[in-house]
């Protein structure tokens, strides 16, 4: 008898992780042209600096072509894994997803979420981070939020706002009004 309660519970369980596989929504994180051209501008000028001291320091030999290609594309590469590409939604909360990492932040820890139209780039302070290059990801402050987390692609007309332990983080999803539907569908 307990074994068949047992069965019955861990088949239940099943079910209702495929029921939240099944309600998961993928949002993109699509890149705004200032990331793009900021990103494009960073990677040539970066690039040609380097090659150029490591030309010129050394004698051409396959070393220094090495070192002088190879930190700027490491250098690209590791801000590439680090550009958010996109947020999962589920009924267990909302999911950052990277390169390299994903971060959840659970249902339980979100206060709120809204999308006002007074949340802009302008005035804002970045404090640690990458601003620009391959994303805006970091630390900030601005008078609106205060100190707040972004974890962004664009802030053009796409910045969901999300309360986790008393910090905002802020978020791009593609589709906002999208998203916000499906956070509150996630839930039932």
């Amino acid at each position: 008898m307990t074994s068949t309660k047992a069965v019955e519970k861990r088949s239940e369980e099943c079910y209702k992780q495929r029921l939240n596989f099944m309600k998961t929504s993928s949002f993109s994180a699509p890149w705004c042209t200032s990331v793009k051209s900021i990103t494009t501008l960073i990677s040539i000028v970066l690039g040609y600096a380097l090659f150029d001291f490591f030309a010129h320091h050394f004698d051409f030999s396959s070393r220094a072509l090495l070192m002088g290609a190879g930190i700027p594309l490491g250098l690209l590469g590791l801000a590439l894994g680090c550009m958010v590409t996109g947020y999962s939604l589920d009924s267990d909360g909302i999911v950052i997803r990277r390169l390299l990492w994903s971060r959840r932040i659970r249902r339980a820890e979100i206060l709120s979420l809204t999308s006002p139209a007074a949340v802009t780039r302008k005035g804002t302070l970045g404090l640690f981070g990458i601003w620009g290059f391959c994303g805006t990801s970091g630390l900030a402050y601005s008078g609106a939020l205060g100190l707040h987390f972004v974890a962004a692609s664009a802030y053009a007309n796409r910045i969901v706002i999300t309360r986790h332990r008393g910090w905002p983080v802020v978020i791009s999803p593609e589709n906002r009004e999208g998203f916000a539907q499906a956070f509150v569908d996630a839930a039932v």
